[in-house]
């Protein structure tokens, strides 16, 4: 249940217990006396998924210039520094980000092509897309002399039931959109078959703390009987991604 916060100024010994939603564009302001002590302090109890959230909850010291101070309190099972945690933290967002780029952004560019639609550079394939062709029927329906003897209101329920039919659509095609995604990835593999070339490849993922793309590459190379010490650097992929995996305790 959401409630508007409202309080005119913050004071010495004012205390407020809540969760990040305070850090989404809630204004606090601070009296001259809690100015003079320091401004307001932060304290934080877990982990925020990025550096980005980490920034909006303790952003609130320093709104307008203000002063302020922070700190994080973390039960850690693991018994680590806080800087430690951070890396971990940053490590699998990277790896999230990295999946999205390899896996989500080209589906969700195939879907936009789709759209807007699109035409390549030998005219062989075109796409008029939905937002066109939409509007050629938003238009169409306008020109209707029996769709205007209805009501503006019954050419709307024709427009809603073409877009939930698009959306429709859209879902049923979800497998062959990744398939496109599937096939870009798997030819670009090809390209590399030599264990040597894959081995170098996963240094290069390992120096970017790429380690499940790494893994990949290690494993395809200990196919060969004559690149089997690949095997050393798949267990040590396995113990970086298992380290990394571990959610620490909040």
């Amino acid at each position: 249940v959401y409630e508007k916060f409202e309080i005119n100024k913050l004071h010495p010994c004012d205390i407020i217990i809540a969760t990040n939603l305070v850090g989404t564009g809630t204004h606090l302001d601070t009296s001259d006396k809690l100015e003079e002590n320091g401004g307001l302090h932060v304290i934080t109890t877990y982990l925020p998924t990025n550096i980005r959230i980490e920034k909006q909850a303790f952003g609130r010291t320093a709104r307008k210039g203000n002063k302020g101070t922070g700190e994080y309190i973390i039960l850690s099972q693991y018994g680590v520094s806080i800087e430690i945690l951070k890396q971990l933290r940053n490590i699998q967002e990277k790896e999230r980000l990295d999946s999205f780029l390899i896996n989500d952004l080209p589906k969700i560019k195939t879907e936009e092509d789709l759209l807007q639609g699109f035409d390549d550079d030998d005219d062989k394939l075109s796409c008029i897309g939905f937002t066109k062709l939409y509007q050629k029927i938003e238009n169409a329906l306008s020109n209707d002399s029996k769709i205007r003897y209805n009501g503006s209101e019954y050419k709307q329920f024709q427009l809603y039931s073409l877009k939930n039919r698009w959306a429709f659509w859209l879902d049923s095609m979800t497998e062959y959109i990744s398939r496109i995604n599937v096939i870009e990835v798997n030819n670009f593999k090809k390209l590399i078959i030599e264990p040597v070339e894959l081995i170098k490849l996963g240094k290069c993922y390992r120096n970017n703390e790429n380690w499940s793309k790494a893994l990949l590459c290690y494993e395809e190379a200990c196919n060969d009987k004559f690149y089997s010490f690949a095997n050393y650097y798949t267990s040590s992929c396995h113990q970086k991604i298992n380290y990394v995996n571990e959610e620490p305790e909040q």
